[in-house]
């Protein structure tokens, strides 16, 4: 003889499974992920290049980077404060009601800040580019260089 159960539950047709999904708070929380990012970015590489320019040592930047990383997760904080697109996917695969709109959002947000914020560094630094006696190391922070023998390596 077994003894099964039956659990009996009231189902409702209006209810679904999917996580909540908010347009406007979903618009909200992008724009603080932007804003995050781009502030971020934007104090890290001036702290950088300040210490290029003015010769400056590591600990300088250090303190430039956990300062902008500081202002970025203040800023961006209701939205969880991910400014990495890395964070972003690894929230996506390990949270329930992080769904495939939120990440492609996120993801566009924070390259959108980091690409302007990158682009107003180099609109400011660019006297200082052109001036700088060691072209290739300042402007190495920015991407590859080309070096006057033609390739990309100082030492071929």
């Amino acid at each position: 003889m077994s003894n099964s159960y039956r659990i009996e539950t009231p189902v409702d047709d209006d209810i679904s499974c999917d996580p909540p999904y908010d347009v406007a708070n979903l618009w909200k929380d992008s724009i603080s992920e932007f804003a995050g990012t781009f502030l971020f970015v934007y104090i890290a590489l001036s702290g950088v290049n300040q210490s290029v320019i003015m010769g400056g040592g590591n600990l300088a930047v250090a303190i430039c980077f956990a300062f902008g990383l500081s202002a970025g997760i203040f800023v961006a904080g209701k939205s969880g404060g991910h400014l990495n697109p890395a964070v972003s996917f690894t929230a996506f695969l390990t949270s329930i009601d992080f769904d495939i709109r939120r990440l492609v959002m996120y993801v566009a947000a924070q390259m959108l800040g980091g690409f302007l914020a990158a682009c107003l560094i180099m609109a400011m630094y660019y006297s200082y580019i052109n001036d700088y006696k060691h072209k290739e190391t300042f402007a190495g922070t920015f991407g590859t260089v080309k070096y006057s023998n033609g390739s990309y390596r100082d030492w071929e």
